[in-house]
């Protein structure tokens, strides 16, 4: 496992789970056959969003055009979904629209680094335009490589939140 994967699992998850109470609504954008985030958010009414169930999404929906209600989700984890959509941006913006005033984001990116991603320093803010953000992590390394704190970035995390 990755130092940033073990730095997900252990340090950002429960952190970011420690935000929401029981009974709190939090949604996984994609089903991680091999990340089990459920387990962090015990108490809660915890699904996953994608396009099939193939990998078992309690919800099928389309990320980028999300039938979810306005304001209706206190949680929503948006972990290596970037690099898979065709609008990634349009996505994030579909989650600030779900999400409940105050509620939060954790949302993964993949850096230049990693295989040439566009997500630098500079355009995360635009990325995540409309939140609030709370908290951002860098990582830095060779790609391929476990992650260290030099050589190009290669994966930035961010808590944001939608303002009240």
């Amino acid at each position: 496992m990755s130092k940033g994967r073990t730095y997900l699992n252990k340090t950002l998850l429960p952190y970011f789970a420690n935000f929401f109470e029981d009974k709190s609504v939090i949604r996984e954008a994609g089903k991680h056959r091999r990340h089990h985030y459920s387990v962090y958010f015990d108490e809660c009414d915890f699904k996953s969003i994608d396009l099939t169930n193939t990998d078992g999404a309690e919800i099928q929906d389309d990320l980028e055009n999300l039938s979810l209600p306005d304001n209706s989700i206190d949680g929503f984890l948006f972990v290596g979904m970037h690099d898979v959509l065709k609008n990634p941006e349009k996505a994030m913006q579909q989650i600030l629209r779900v999400l409940k005033h105050g509620g939060r984001v954790l949302a993964s990116m993949s850096g230049p680094g990693y295989q040439n991603m566009q997500f630098g320093i500079n355009n995360i803010a635009e990325f995540m335009k409309g939140f609030i953000i709370d908290d951002i992590r860098f990582f830095y390394g060779p790609e391929g490589k476990e992650l260290y704190t030099d050589g190009p970035m290669t994966v930035s995390f961010v808590i944001a939140r939608k303002p009240q």
